[in-house]
């Protein structure tokens, strides 16, 4: 029985299940609606209520409100280019560690991805119309001449990099001097990885040119190409 039966706290018991309702928390729904910032006042009623009126529902509502939020807001929208986990994890990795590359925060338009130019806003009289300036910038992947850029590093590499930055990013909260550390060390990493890469490869030209073996212009054509790809990154950081 409710220890507390005031018509303030009764109020505020049915306008969360409203929100409950209303947001696909309780029922659940396939597709629940999920805002960031609206959700965390809202996990703080529920706790509120259960301590208020010793109903355990509310403090279950709390539990379920945000794992909701972190399956839901934790992955990338079903309209966006991108899929999967926002930090980058597979499956199962990604449902032990939700937050791991943060959370949306649930807008009703789609979150810009990096690649995309910062909208502007023109308010004209009683509406705001989103203005979007050109870009000059090519897509990812693209360089010049708009030729699919070539990969500087293996897929498996990639992967590591990726993990380990995603880690010491995660544990950033706990150990920020450490995080920035190790930040600094995995850049140096990739670099002295992709200035090994080129070397290696001049190295390989030049023995057999030494040698008086021919390279064909195949050959060359592919390590030019490797060349202009992390030429155009450099210009586009």
């Amino acid at each position: 029985m409710s220890r507390s039966s005031g018509k303030p706290i009764d109020v505020a018991a049915r306008l969360m299940s409203e929100f409950a309702a209303r947001t696909g928390l309780v029922p659940a729904i396939e597709h629940p609606r999920r805002y960031l910032w609206t959700d965390a006042f809202a996990v703080c009623n529920f706790l509120e209520l259960s301590a208020r009126t010793g109903e355990q529902k509310y403090g279950d509502y709390a539990i379920l409100l945000i794992d909701q939020v972190h399956h839901v807001l934790g992955r990338y929208r079903e309209d966006d280019a991108r899929s999967g986990w926002v930090s980058g994890f597979d499956e199962e990795q990604g449902r032990r560690h939700p937050t791991a590359g943060g959370l949306r925060i649930g807008k009703a338009l789609r979150e810009r991805s990096d690649a995309e130019p910062i909208a502007t806003t023109e308010k004209r009289r009683d509406a705001a119309v989103p203005i979007q300036q050109p870009s000059t910038e090519k897509p990812r992947g693209v360089g010049s001449n708009n030729e699919e850029l070539v990969p500087l590093f293996s897929e498996s590499a990639v992967q590591n990099f990726r993990q380990r930055w995603t880690t010491l990013q995660t544990e950033f909260v706990d150990e920020p001097r450490r995080s920035v550390e190790q930040a600094d060390e995995l850049v140096a990493h990739v670099m002295k990885d992709m200035a090994a890469t080129f070397s290696d490869e001049r190295k390989k030209l030049e023995h057999q040119w030494e040698q008086g073996d021919k390279v064909s212009t195949e050959d060359l054509r592919l390590v030019l190409r490797r060349y202009r790809s992390f030429f155009d990154r450099f210009l586009s950081i």
